[in-house]
């Protein structure tokens, strides 16, 4: 090298060095040619890529459009290429590193693989103190994290300057490892590459952008808002020639002071500016009074297109539903909604590719698109943090694992390698996974989680896990997201801001939900499963159109049938008569033809028969040719009551200066008394304490301070929020008929039998069961045994919309006393009550 390109002539003609590709050959036989350089008085000319046809290589018609040609200056040039050809052992070579300073472990261990995948050293570090100067002066760059202080850094600079060591510093903008790893190659960079993509000044509505060949530059800005969600722009793509170009860009996405640097050959742009209506911020510091900081990138958004085309699915050999097609485009809200057992949540597995179809197809458009299927009930793993669990709800985690195995190809260089890294860093990043850990602090702090991330997930209480499930669904970044009943177990602050989420979505999302409200709030399309009739509905509009589209659709279905009926009963009835009169009349005519000798009246009496046989056989012919209408079948339905206990005391329940604590929350004082024929609605976020007052009332939870007490003649009916009766691994028969010792197993399974839980049921695990059948289960209970204190907590989680009016139907009807805790906000208009509790941190305040 140092001799071919410094010391000797160029032997080609023109002034040309070729620098051959090929592994075979080492001349011009096979006429592949790496690149070709030429001189150009004392610059350098490089030409990459080109393709030699002739015995003279000749780049101006061999040369792939859009390479090169890239210009270097002459001495620029000799002293990189002086540095290039030292001593592999010497400086040059080892200061190709850099020494990452942060708190982010995780995402500092991802920038340093991607970084060693690249050729560039990294170690991580949370200081240099105690570093010895000869490893400081191995660096040739400092990388500092966001949450590095700046005392810190000063520290660390100072560490290097007493080293001797001039060394880059690179103040990381944001957790986005690309942009990270085209600050630190930049900052590396010492030689006379500048890229394709030279240098941008952006202001006044315009940027100047300078490339040193044709290529196409794609600007894409993105603003950060408070929950870390990524809100994105497009700035500017388009085609451009070798040169200095001025080109337009959106004024509303380049408000405030911008300040850029190109990555080296083109790889990364990067820069930032305040957000909208906010000021420009002064030199190092953030913008006042902006929204969020603005990066820019190259990528664009990704929106999908989820296609399902004559889809079948069952279980065994009964079929949920048959040819069903559906296409999920990017904005659209279906609301999936069917009974209990119609399929809802087997739809929602088969368009996520977890589970295949018995027949039909499925298309994602691009195939690329990431589809996230949160399940109803977030699966808490044994030893899984929440951290860890936030990370596989988003999908980040499954992308990690990929994006690990790809750099670990990438490193052996394994054939293709280099693909497969950039689709599954794509893939990282499009799902969130620079930035999750920092957002994920943002999120739950938002929420009110109270507990760290490294806690494990099985140790939450059930509203501390709610808010888990909550978080992971507003950290997603899935282009299409598939929604099993996200409105379990929320309250309505939860609920509230799981509807601005859905509502705000770019991506296609089918929902299930049994919140009415929700569902009013949220979907422009409804998905029926119709069970009983065994039809697919799709209906536009949201979701009170649906309900009146369907009622309608039934109504109009039920008249046609009973006209159809009647009319086909009326010809029925016509042809029964004509076939009595045609048998009358041919047996009277048999009758008289032995003894009558009048012919014209045997010809009367036989051309009689023949006109009624005649008619007859029109009639049929009506009745075949009618219209078949099939009958609407009538709907399996839960007809629900609530069995009745004498009344107990007049003073059902009583609490006085009760005091419940659990690690740092304390419930109370509390005192409270509840007497006969309440009607209590207790309503309050998440680990506010209501499931807490519940217990303290029913003697379950045993108090630290004051006294509790249940009145006399008190039997307690209780629907519990986790439906823990119904969650061990005996059968549901036996768990039932332990529950009501008195009830005969004939019995217990036909009331079962009424709540939808047939013989396939009742002798499954109990733990086994949906949570929808388990909640059938403990409403059946209160339907075997007699009860005049009625607790439910949540009732409606699980539910299916039917089932959840003929409760609200039963509770109407229902005269003992009753505590009820909800977050449906329909069933808390529709539910006739005396009183109103609020919880709220422990205490507990009677609502006027």
């Amino acid at each position: 090298m140092r001799g071919l390109l410094r010391e000797t002539e160029p032997p080609l003609p023109g002034g040309r060095f070729v620098i051959y590709g090929c592994p075979e050959c080492a001349d011009l036989a096979c006429g592949a040619v790496t690149a070709v350089i030429e001189r150009d008085g004392e610059d350098y000319v490089w030409r990459d890529f080109a393709w030699q046809t002739g015995a003279v290589a000749d780049p101006e018609l061999d040369g792939y459009h859009g390479i090169g040609p890239f210009r270097f200056r002459g001495a620029e040039y000799r002293a990189a290429l002086a540095a290039l050809v030292a001593d592999p052992g010497g400086p040059a070579a080892v200061r190709r590193r850099v020494l990452l300073i942060g708190a982010r472990v995780a995402v500092l261990a991802r920038l340093a693989a991607a970084l060693r995948a690249i050729g560039i050293g990294a170690d991580i570090t949370q200081d240099a103190a105690g570093v010895p100067a000869e490893e400081l002066r191995g660096y040739g760059a400092v990388a500092f994290g966001r949450a590095v202080g700046e005392a810190r850094r000063a520290a660390v600079m100072d560490a290097f300057g007493r080293a001797g060591v001039a060394v880059a510093r690179v103040d990381g903008l944001a957790p986005i490892v690309p942009l990270l790893v085209a600050q630190i190659e930049q900052a590396l960079h010492r030689g006379p590459l500048p890229g394709r993509l030279a240098s941008l000044a952006a202001g006044g509505g315009t940027a100047d952008v300078e490339v040193t060949s044709a290529c196409r530059v794609r600007v894409t800005a993105y603003r950060l808002d408070r929950l870390r969600r990524t809100h994105v722009r497009d700035v500017f793509d388009g085609l451009l020639e070798p040169g200095r170009h001025r080109v337009p860009l959106d004024p509303d996405a380049v408000k405030g002071s911008p300040s850029w640097w190109p990555g080296p050959r083109g790889a990364c742009w990067c820069g930032r500016w305040a957000g909208e209506r906010g000021a420009a911020a002064p030199h190092g510091g953030e913008p006042r009074g902006a929204r969020g900081a603005r990066e820019i990138r190259i990528g664009a958004l990704m929106t999908a297109t989820l296609v399902a085309k004559n889809l079948a699915a069952g279980h065994g050999d009964r079929s949920l539903f048959a040819g069903l097609d559906l296409v999920v485009a990017p904005g659209d809200v279906i609301g999936l909604v069917g009974v209990n057992g119609a399929g809802k949540s087997t739809l929602l597995r088969l368009l996520a590719g977890l589970t295949p179809p018995e027949q039909g197809e499925l298309r994602l458009s691009p195939p690329t698109a990431a589809v996230g299927h949160l399940p109803q009930e977030p699966e808490r793993r044994p030893g899984e943090t929440v951290r860890e669990f936030l990370a596989r709800r988003t999908g980040v985690a499954e992308a990690q694992r990929a994006m690990d195995e790809a750099t670990q190809a990438l490193v052996d260089g394994a054939p293709g390698a280099d693909d497969a890294y950039a689709a599954s860093l794509e893939r990282w990043l499009g799902l969130g996974g620079a930035d999750l850990e920092e957002r994920a602090e943002e999120v739950a702090d938002s929420l009110g989680l109270a507990v760290g991330l490294d806690q494990p997930m099985t140790s939450l209480s059930g509203g501390q896990a709610a808010r888990a499930g909550l978080a992971s669904l507003l950290l997603s970044r899935y282009d299409v997201f598939l929604l099993d009943e996200p409105t379990n177990d929320l309250d309505l602050d939860g609920l509230e801001r799981l509807e601005r989420f859905v509502t705000g979505l770019r991506a296609g999302t089918v929902v299930v939900s049994h919140d009415r409200e929700f569902l009013a709030r949220t979907v422009t399309k409804v998905l029926e499963l119709d069970l009983a009739q065994g039809r697919i509905n799709l209906y536009g509009g949201g979701y009170e159109a649906y309900l009146e589209e369907r009622d309608v659709a039934r109504r109009h279905a039920r008249e046609e049938y009973e006209e159809y009926a009647d009319k086909r009963g009326a010809l029925q009835d016509r042809a029964q008569t004509q076939r009595s009169w045609m048998d009358k009349g041919v047996k009277n005519a048999r009758r008289k033809a032995g003894n009558d000798n009048d012919k014209i009246g045997r010809k009367f009496r036989s051309e009689a028969s023949e006109k009624q046989a005649a008619k007859a056989r029109q009639t049929q012919r009506m009745i075949e040719r009618l219209e078949v209408v099939e009958e609407p079948r009538k709907e399996w339905e839960l007809r629900m009551e609530i069995a009745a206990a004498p009344r107990s005391g007049a003073v059902v329940a009583t609490l006085r200066d009760a005091e419940v604590r659990r690690g740092g929350f304390t419930f109370g004082p509390v005192s409270l008394q509840i007497d006969w024929a309440d009607r209590v609605a207790v309503t309050g976020a998440n680990g506010a304490g209501k499931s807490t007052l519940l217990g303290a009332l029913l003697g379950r939870i045993p108090l630290d301070s004051g006294h509790a007490a249940l009145g006399s003649g008190v039997l307690v009916g209780e629907v519990d929020q986790a439906r823990r009766l119904f969650h061990g691994s005996e059968s549901l028969l036996d768990a039932f008929c332990a529950a009501v010792p008195d009830t005969e197993p004939v019995e217990v399974r036909t009331l079962l039998a009424k709540f939808g839980l047939k013989s396939d049921h009742v002798l499954r695990p109990a733990a086994g069961l949906s949570p929808g059948e388990r909640t059938r289960a403990s409403l059946a209970l209160l339907q075997g045994r007699g009860v005049n204190l009625l607790v439910l907590d949540e009732p409606t989680n699980h539910l299916d919309l039917p089932a959840i009016e003929q409760l609200e139907a039963a509770l109407d009807a229902y005269e003992g006393t009753l505590l009820l805790v909800t977050h449906d906000r329909r069933m808390l208009d529709a539910i006739r009550v005396t009183r109103r509790l609020e919880v709220a941190a422990g205490k507990v305040t009677e609502q006027a």
